[in-house]
């Protein structure tokens, strides 16, 4: 789902995409609170299919990032006021960090 509603706002870039994708954020958000409360720091996010992946506050930050740049998105900066090059490069940092960082944590165990 999540590298469907991806690929669903790099392709088209509009408002009602970039909702979708702040709401799965957001959805993300909750989930990795829920399993920091219930289950602890040592429960599986399972992340890029790894079992080893732990969940962290890491985990809620980047969320809760992604899902305000895309809400802010929705509120009105429009693929006619971004510039493509950088929307790239900003979406390719994105995709890094967000598989990197969980790595460092499976990393430290």
């Amino acid at each position: 789902a999540e590298l469907l509603v991806g690929v669903a706002v790099i392709v088209w870039q509009t408002r009602p995409a970039a909702v979708l994708l702040a709401l799965l954020y957001l959805g993300f958000v909750g989930y990795s609170l829920r399993l920091l409360i219930v289950r602890g720091p040592a429960a599986s996010c399972g992340c890029f299919g790894q079992r080893h992946a732990t969940v962290g506050a890491e985990h809620v930050v980047v969320n809760v990032a992604v899902a305000l740049v895309a809400f802010g998105a929705a509120a009105g900066i429009g693929p006619d006021s971004v510039d493509p090059v950088a929307a790239i490069g900003s979406t390719a940092l994105l995709f890094v960090l967000l598989a990197v960082v969980p790595s460092l944590r499976v990393a430290r165990h």
